[in-house]
C-alpha cells in the first residue's frame, strides 16, 4: 500500500527538476532494508518475509529508480524465465516489473516471446499459478511507455 502512495507522489506530485533527489530520498530510506533482506532471498524464508522483500524492491527499484536493483532484478527475470521456480511465487511480478523498467528492447522481446509461450500453452505456467506472471508485465510498460526517457518509448505493447 505504501508502496504505491510513494510511486504516485513520485510520478504525480514531485516536479520533474526534483525527481532525483524524491528518487535519492526513496533510496535511502527504503534502500538499507531491502539490503538486509537480500534478493532473492532464502528458500527458508517465509511468505510474509518474500511479499516485504518484493514490495521494497518495486520500491527501491521503480520508485527509487535504482539502476543497481534494475540490473538485479533483469539478471533475476533471466533466470526466472528461463527456470520459474528459481524465484518464489510472491517475488516474481516485482522482478519482473523492476527488470522492465530499466530493460531494453532485447528485454522487452524476451517478456513478449514468453508471454506468446504461455498463451499458446496456458498449462506451461508453474504450479502454484494460475497465469503467466509476465503478461503482468504489459500494464507496467504500457504505463512507462509514455515517459520520454523509458528505453521502450514509442513501441506498442500488444493488448491484453
Amino acid at each position: 500500500m505504501i508502496n504505491a502512495r510513494l510511486t504516485a507522489i513520485g510520478e504525480d506530485m514531485v516536479p520533474a527538476a526534483d525527481q532525483e533527489r524524491y528518487q535519492r530520498w526513496i533510496r535511502a530510506r527504503v534502500g538499507p532494508a531491502l539490503t538486509a533482506l537480500g534478493l532473492p532471498g532464502g528458500a527458508g524464508d517465509t511468505d510474509e518475509r518474500h511479499s516485504r522483500r518484493a514490495e521494497l524492491l518495486a520500491l527501491v527499484g521503480i520508485a527509487g529508480n535504482d539502476p543497481d536493483v534494475q540490473r538485479r532484478a533483469r539478471e533475476l527475470a533471466a533466470q526466472y524465465m528461463a527456470n520459474p521456480s528459481s524465484l518464489p511465487g510472491t517475488s516474481a511480478p516485482a522482478v519482473l516489473r523492476v527488470a522492465a523498467v530499466g530493460g531494453d528492447a532485447a528485454l522487452y522481446a524476451q517478456y513478449v516471446a514468453q508471454i506468446e509461450k504461455h498463451t499458446a500453452n496456458p498449462r506451461s505456467t508453474s504450479a502454484s499459478s494460475t497465469r503467466c506472471p509476465i503478461s503482468g508485465i504489459r500494464r507496467s510498460w504500457r504505463a512507462r511507455c509514455s515517459t520520454p526517457s523509458h528505453p521502450l518509448c514509442g513501441r506498442r505493447i500488444p493488448a491484453p
